[in-house]
């Protein structure tokens, strides 16, 4: 959980965020390109990092 309350799930190619009962997917369509296993980590500023072999992203004010 972040700490604005959401909260995020990886699974094998995509991720989801969970907030307030709306669902953010995160999939090839929309840019996050993966087809492993995924770790997450909050920065400083509230950032949200996803990692994995091959993508590295920051979701930050709505945005991947």
């Amino acid at each position: 959980m972040d700490r604005g309350g959401a909260v995020w799930l990886g699974m094998v190619g995509e991720a989801r965020r969970w907030q307030d009962g709306k669902i953010s997917d995160f999939t090839p369509t929309n840019g996050f390109t993966t087809r492993a296993r995924i770790s997450f980590a909050e920065d400083n500023e509230g950032g949200v990092w996803l990692a994995n072999g091959g993508f590295l992203g920051c979701y930050q004010d709505g945005k991947l």
